[in-house]
């Protein structure tokens, strides 16, 4: 009997092991698929279907241990990119396919916590590159940049912050 209980501890233990390897592997995959994303749209202005998927699948897995709801996950992949869908209707342009499938399918896998406080950082970080195109580069207002760099950012940012970081932007 007390052999069984050591080969039975042994065994979760290596199930929690393997567990949490896949969800540090999944971590890793995630952020640098987000690095590639970022660094593909600021070269052709488009993200790839293939991207979103992986970040989807990534993001669930990363995500794994956070214990999120099924409605925490569907309303992280509804709370950005549904406002994302409607102004693009409102205003076409304003936001390429790429970026409402990667918010949406960031927000499923990370939940609506952190997808909202990455598109806070986002909409900063943009923000900041869009006043710099302004006034040092004078661009003008008719240059038109990549919101997917900055969408990836943010999503790195709340990703590594966590809970306390996604409170304190939203003061929740």
């Amino acid at each position: 009997m007390g052999c069984m209980w050591v080969l039975a501890d042994s065994y979760l233990g290596l199930e929690i092991y393997i567990s949490g390897f896949i969800q540090e592997a999944g971590s890793v995959l995630f952020l640098a698929l987000l690095i590639a994303i970022a660094y593909y749209d600021f070269r052709h202005h488009r993200i790839p279907d293939t991207y979103c998927v992986a970040i989807l699948i990534f993001g669930m897995v990363a995500a794994g241990g956070w214990g999120l709801s099924v409605n925490e996950r569907v309303f992280g992949g509804l709370a950005v990119s549904a406002g994302m869908v409607l102004l693009a209707v409102c205003r076409p342009g304003a936001f390429g396919g790429g970026d409402i499938k990667l918010s949406a399918a960031a927000g499923l896998g990370l939940g609506w916590r952190c997808m909202l406080s990455a598109f806070i950082l986002a909409v900063l970080s943009a923000g900041i590159y869009a006043a710099y195109l302004l006034f040092c580069q004078r661009e003008g207002m008719s240059r038109r940049f990549a919101l997917g760099p900055f969408l990836c950012l943010g999503l790195c940012i709340s990703f590594l912050g966590g809970d306390g970081l996604a409170s304190w932007l939203l003061l929740a």
